[in-house]
């Protein structure tokens, strides 16, 4: 089976290493034509800047007989000489080769014509020049050289690409005829790969993606060759240790959660009772504090809950037991629960959610918008303000929470929704929160056939909830 595979496969490698050598080459050919256009339009560019430049010089030293313009005029010659020189050793047409050298001539005559003029007026020695010298027949016929200049470059880059589009299509047919040569190959190998390869493949893909989703499958049993045949018996054995993890996650946390109960309890009971003053009074000071106290023991009960709830809404297909709720009663619920928080924050609800029922599960339906609403207010600001927008018609009902904090970057909003992660813009605060707020949240909306996701916001951040039309009944009268 190896070696047939080997055989069927030697085609192939052998078509595409032809098919690498001719386009690498093709690309060098293409990449050496484009750099020598480059090099040719922008030197001849220069040549031109610079020949204008020398012949506003020998005009202006006709005129003002001056030796500082005599001597640019020497400079820019020079300088000319060193871009014509560089221009010749391109692979240039003869054509405008032969303009080069017209160019370097006139200049060259051009100097000593200017020369000569010098000479003649060195002898004046502190008498000013009687007339101005006409000009040399060298400036017009420069002129004319280069005016050419332009035009032959165009014309060299036209015919350059002329040959690019030449080799591309000779390059192109012969890749075709290598495409028809390695069709056949393909095909066989396809059909090696789906009977050999590709069905068992397919099986160890679905048994990761059903371990990665938090199920186990009882069949991880995998045909084909004996590495993926091995590879199925270590997916099993995997299957096996992550359900006892799994388990043993989910018993550790639910003892450690009840284990913090009991003293969590007895901590607020006995603050409740100070607080009260039912043993004695207290002063302004004091009662500061245990206020204090009431609300981090109030959040961290809730971290509790929230890791007790992550680990049961892992564990449903659906909401149970689904009855007809009340979305407004839940949110003046939820909002009335937070008000202490709210009060202490300084923080404003703006609550516009009518009497609307959806059938689902109370209790997960208050989760979802508890965290939401929890989470809007550790990143709102102090004296900030969130809003609920609650929109009901026939195609759904749509919440839609927003706050006055700093908001999602890009990169969060890809990852709120993902178990324990935490903003980076998170606020300093005495107790972290567990990162599950939004995780729980999405997956009790996912439980009533609905989404949650981020929508576009000019300030702060929003959470929309939808919840979908098959689920929801419309109650116009207030309950």
């Amino acid at each position: 089976m190896l070696v047939g595979f080997i055989l069927v496969i030697l085609p192939l490698m052998a078509g595409l290493w032809i098919l690498f050598i001719q386009m690498d080459r093709q690309s060098m050919l293409m990449q050496a034509t484009v750099n020598q256009s480059a090099a040719v339009m922008e030197t001849s560019r220069l040549v031109t800047n610079q020949s204008l430049s020398l012949k506003r010089s020998a005009e202006q030293y006709l005129i003002l007989q001056d030796r500082k313009v005599l001597t640019r005029f020497q400079e820019q010659h020079e300088l000319l000489d060193q871009t014509l020189a560089a221009l010749s050793d391109l692979p240039i047409e003869e054509s405008m080769r032969e303009n080069i050298g017209a160019v370097e001539k006139l200049t060259v005559d051009l100097s000593a014509k200017l020369g000569a003029v010098e000479s003649s007026r060195s002898q004046l020695v502190g008498q000013q020049p009687s007339e101005i010298h006409p000009k040399p027949k060298q400036l017009a016929e420069l002129a004319t050289a280069i005016e050419k200049l332009p035009k032959q470059a165009s014309e060299f880059v036209e015919r350059a690409r002329d040959e690019m589009v030449h080799r591309a299509t000779t390059t192109k047919r012969s890749l075709l005829v290598l495409l028809i040569i390695l069709v056949p190959s393909a095909i066989i190998l396809a059909l090696i790969s789906s009977t050999l390869i590709n069905r068992p493949l397919k099986k160890v893909i679905a048994v990761i993606r059903q371990l990665g989703e938090g199920e186990h499958p009882e069949d991880t049993t995998v045909g084909g060759p004996k590495n993926i045949a091995a590879l199925g018996e270590q997916l099993h054995w995997l299957s096996e240790k992550l359900s006892q993890i799994e388990q043993q996650k989910i018993t550790f946390l639910q003892n450690v959660s009840h284990e913090l109960k009991t003293p969590l309890t007895a901590i607020r009971e006995g603050a409740d009772l100070m607080q009260e003053q039912v043993l004695g009074k207290l002063n302004t000071e004091q009662l500061e504090v245990l206020e204090i106290l009431n609300q981090n023991t109030y959040l961290l009960q809730n971290q509790l809950e929230s890791l007790l709830d992550f680990n049961l809404a892992l564990t449903l297909d659906e909401p149970y037991p689904q009855v007809p709720v009340n979305i407004k009663l839940i949110m003046d619920k939820i909002v009335n629960k937070l008000s202490l928080i709210l009060r202490n924050r300084q923080i404003s609800i703006e609550n516009n959610t009518p009497p609307a029922h959806v059938v689902g599960n109370q209790a997960q339906l208050e989760s979802l918008f508890e965290n939401i609403l929890t989470n809007a207010i550790k990143f709102s600001p102090k004296g900030g303000t969130i809003s609920i927008q609650t929109d009901v018609n026939n195609d759904g009902i749509d919440v839609k929470i927003q706050d006055a904090g700093p908001g999602f970057n890009e990169e969060e909003v890809s990852k709120v929704f993902k178990p324990f992660y935490q903003g980076q813009r998170s606020p300093n605060s005495h107790i972290k929160g567990t990162g599950l707020g939004l995780s729980i949240a999405k997956r009790y909306a996912d439980l009533h056939g609905g989404k949650i996701e981020i929508a576009n916001s000019a300030i702060g951040a929003a959470v929309r909830v939808l919840l979908p039309v098959n689920n929801l009944k419309l109650n116009h009268e207030t309950s």
